[in-house]
């Protein structure tokens, strides 16, 4: 997740939970690229927490933070901005952190995984959290030939206006399908054209979004 991002991890505890991790990594790909890009020019300072608190054994309350500094040229966040995605993708000027789709995807994968969520602004600091109560259970197979009977070295085209949602998908190709390559489209409307031609030049798989903008 924070790869290739400047972000800051403090040491945190590394246990298997029972949890979604596509939804998971949905919203919090869209917290952080928000945070990076729409925080203070220069000093956004974007800190990742993974906080776990014991209840009831074997659960534990599971608590992702995310902190950022704000622009100071853009208006405060809203305590209600999450509550407004509910509703349909919020427009927003400001940009201080989240606008149209992204928080949208964020409210919708959190409500499916029940999670609760949270986003505020004190002073200069923008903190979001997302928390639910989940198990601990035993460390998942690893072995990826169990999991993933797929051809090893497919080569994989995807399309989608959604720089978070092609990351997505490189990295759960890059995490489940060895040795297979993912080229990507989608910045401009000129992709469609090579999209396509790059499927008919010998792709193995082809991924689209079915509601592109």
């Amino acid at each position: 997740l924070v790869q290739g991002r400047n972000v800051s991890v403090p040491p945190f505890n590394n246990n298997s939970v029972l949890l979604d991790g596509a939804l998971c990594t949905i919203i919090l790909e869209n917290v952080l690229n928000n945070a990076t890009k729409h925080g203070c020019p220069g000093n956004a300072d974007v800190w990742f927490h993974v906080e776990q608190t014991p209840t009831i054994a074997p659960r534990q309350k599971l608590v992702f933070k995310v902190t950022n500094r704000a622009d100071p040229a853009k208006p405060r966040i809203s305590g209600d901005l999450l509550v407004q995605a509910e509703h349909g993708p919020v427009q927003r000027t400001s940009g201080a952190l989240f606008d149209g789709f992204g928080l949208q995807h964020i409210v919708m994968a959190a409500q499916t995984l029940g999670m609760a969520t949270s986003l505020t602004q004190d002073g200069d600091v923008v903190t979001f959290e997302a928390s639910i109560d989940t198990e601990i259970v035993a460390d998942p197979d690893s072995s990826l030939e169990a999991r993933a009977p797929f051809p090893v070295g497919l080569r994989i085209c995807c399309i989608d206006d959604s720089a978070v949602a092609r990351r997505l998908v490189a990295l759960h190709v890059s995490r489940h399908f060895p040795g297979s390559t993912v080229q990507q489209f989608g910045d401009t409307l000129m992709d469609v054209q090579r999209f396509k031609e790059a499927v008919l030049s010998g792709a193995d798989v082809a991924i689209l979004d079915q509601n592109m903008e």
